[in-house]
């Protein structure tokens, strides 16, 4: 297996979450029409491109009540609500199809106007129509407040999430979802979109554990509510298939991946973004998998898609340049993946500025590329500055520092730096141990390199153990990968671990010659490798018998 100290993707969670805010076009770009009254009665029909936006006014009292119902014809927009007082109170897109309803409610807090923006929510849409229409005015019940407090807190958080403000945003979400559990009860739409925001606030801090109950919960009571073959659900999978990925569960995550591209290519259409960030996780799981060729392929897709659909200055562009730059170093070719790398980092850099957190990702794949080219120097001012956006975006516990602190324990290895290298390493794996799976891949690879890092230093007891523990996590990863797939698929997994267990042949032949315990650690890794793949191919050959009831087909096989 391959040193993945630089993860493909290490922001797909925050993808997921600002997928919408990133490929809705800046009202800069719009043509704004002149302010429309909007009154109760015949509902309005107008024609909108993408590159309109259009406003809308109620005249609402303190106390009123109302709801707006916008149809959706050919093209799906989104729907923002603003106060007499110019405070954001929701913006409304719970059908990201071409057709179907919008629906926006209203409680008036203070007489005055109150204002409505609709817009296209992609930049690539074609040209279509809708209808809005304003229903009866009434006094708004006690509901009707609290329902309008779980927006507002919703208008509140959601940006927080994108400033990486995750501490601050969590009492929010949690508030919103007593409230809206109060007056919904537990089986109801709106509180399951409430939890899939505590779900991504989790998924973004990468506490999966927390995050996976919490999207399970929302996907089924959205299931439930929309049948299973809604692109909301589509979006679901994905994210939930994010936080198997992470938790070593790739088999999990590829099925549930799957079954996202396919509803998001029959509901969305086969360019929307959802369909592109299906393809790059996809991507991304077949890249841990060992499977690099397909990989390349399914990345190589979705950015033929950005590139066809949307600006170059795009966060979808940005990460897909990273992922390919990575598999371009997995095949060894450092100048392309330079390249790559560089190009990414221009596309953060343009998007976001010079110092955002997304571009730390990148930042750290350069370093791993100078590493490898034997300049030290360089690699650690990369590492370095990559360290220092995370913690000021992430704090000190995120398992993004992890990583940086194990690409940095590589560095002051080589450089002869042994008890600062051994304590970086501590930091990151005690960092691991509590916010990441027993089987993730920063887990193992921090594991290994202190192994390494042991017998360098002569430490054979040490090294022995912590090499132990990496082959009872690749022996699980073993167990739960070639459960499933193709032989193909299989055969790429069982190469992606080579490495690993050559390393562990390698402490025992070459620094640990005279210890037994190495031998024997030795001894066992080859045999559960060899078995994992001889039961692997006996359980394909069996289920294949059991399919083959003809006795020629029998013969031949």
């Amino acid at each position: 297996m391959r040193t993945r100290t630089g993860p493909l993707v290490a922001i797909v969670a925050a993808l997921s979450s600002a997928l919408t805010a990133h490929q809705i076009p800046s009202s800069a770009a719009r043509t704004v029409d002149a302010v429309t009254r909007l009154e109760s009665g015949t509902p309005i029909e107008r024609e909108m491109s993408a590159q309109q936006e259009h406003r809308y006014q109620l005249a609402l009292r303190a106390g009123e009540y109302t709801r707006v119902t916008v149809v959706q014809r050919g093209i799906d927009v989104v729907v923002r609500l603003i106060a007499a007082d110019g405070t954001v109170l929701g913006e409304f897109q719970d059908e990201p199809r071409n057709q179907g309803e919008e629906h926006v409610e209203v409680v008036a807090e203070t007489s005055g106007n109150y204002a409505l923006m609709v817009k296209a929510s992609l930049a690539s849409a074609a040209p279509g129509a809708y209808a809005i229409r304003m229903l009866d005015i009434r006094t708004a019940t006690d509901d009707d407040r609290s329902m309008q407090d779980v927006r507002k807190l919703r208008a509140e958080y959601r940006p927080m999430f994108d400033a990486r403000k995750y501490d601050e945003a969590r009492p929010l979400v949690e508030k919103a979802l007593a409230l809206v559990e109060r007056v919904r009860g537990p089986e109801d739409l709106h509180v399951a979109r409430v939890v899939e925001d505590l779900a991504i606030l989790y998924h973004q801090k990468q506490d999966h554990s927390r995050a996976e109950p919490l999207y399970q919960r929302a996907l089924a009571v959205i299931e439930k509510g929309l049948g299973a073959e809604h692109p909301e659900i589509a979006h679901l999978r994905i994210s939930l298939a994010d936080v198997y990925r992470h938790l070593g569960q790739r088999p999990k995550a590829e099925r549930l991946a799957q079954q996202a591209l396919e509803v998001s290519e029959m509901t969305l259409g086969p360019e929307h973004p959802q369909v592109i960030y299906c393809l790059l996780t996809l991507g991304t799981l077949r890249a841990d998998a060992g499977d690099i060729d397909k990989s390349e392929e399914l990345q190589q897709r979705a950015l033929a898609l950005v590139e066809k659909t949307q600006s170059p200055a795009n966060f979808q562009r940005a990460v897909l340049l990273n992922n390919l730059g990575f598999l371009a170093r997995d095949r060894q070719d450092l100048d392309r993946a330079d390249q790559l790398f560089q190009r990414s980092l221009a596309t953060f850099e343009a998007l976001l500025g010079t110092n955002h957190v997304d571009s730390a990702n990148v930042l750290q794949n350069l370093g791993i590329n100078a590493r490898q080219r034997g300049d030290y120097a360089k690699a650690e001012e990369y590492y370095v500055r990559s360290l220092s956006l995370r913690e000021q975006a992430l704090g000190a516990d995120h398992p993004e520092i992890a990583q940086s602190l194990t690409n940095l324990a590589i560095i002051y290895r080589a450089k002869g730096d042994i008890a600062r290298s051994l304590e970086t390493n501590f930091r990151a794996l005690s960092i691991f141990e509590r916010t990441s799976g027993p089987y993730s891949g920063g887990m193992l690879v921090t594991l290994g390199n202190i192994a390494r890092t042991y017998a360098a230093i002569g430490d054979l007891a040490h090294a022995i153990a912590l090499q132990r523990r990496v082959d009872a996590v690749i022996e699980t990863q073993l167990s739960l990968n070639l459960a499933v797939g193709s032989e193909r698929e299989k055969l790429a997994f069982v190469n992606s671990v080579s490495e690993r267990t050559d390393r562990t042949i390698s402490l025992h032949i070459d620094t640990a010659s005279g210890e037994p315990e190495a031998g024997a650690l030795a001894a066992l890794v080859l045999l559960q490798r060899k078995g994992r793949v001889l039961d692997a191919m006996t359980d394909t050959l069996a289920s294949l018998r059991q399919r083959t009831g003809n006795g020629d087909d029998q013969r031949l096989l």
